[in-house]
């Protein structure tokens, strides 16, 4: 494994599929995305714009599913879940016009 100048890790060529490289990425979004979503349900309030991003991933995700790594996405998937559960903080606060 090696880090790239962007600082993002790149897999050996060998690793991954060349046509869907970006899984774990994909994965990984989609894992933030349940919890973003849950946190919206739970507390009744909606924004469209990020029901629509999270749609966009969704489908992403679908898009590419026979070509991942079924393994490699499942990891990325419980690390956004995880790097979601602890780092993210909402609240909810009134808008007074």
């Amino acid at each position: 494994m090696a880090v790239s100048s962007c600082g993002e890790i790149r897999f050996p060529q060998n690793t991954l599929n060349p046509e869907c490289r970006h899984a774990e990425s994909i994965s990984g979004a989609l894992g933030g995305e349940v919890l973003l979503v849950r946190f919206q349900i739970v507390n009744d309030t909606y924004c469209s714009y990020c029901l629509a991003f999270g749609l966009c991933v969704l489908v992403l995700f679908a898009v590419n599913f026979p070509r991942m790594n079924k393994m490699l996405a499942l990891g990325a998937f419980g690390a956004g879940v995880g790097a979601f559960w602890l780092f993210f903080r909402g609240t909810i606060l009134p808008l007074y016009y």
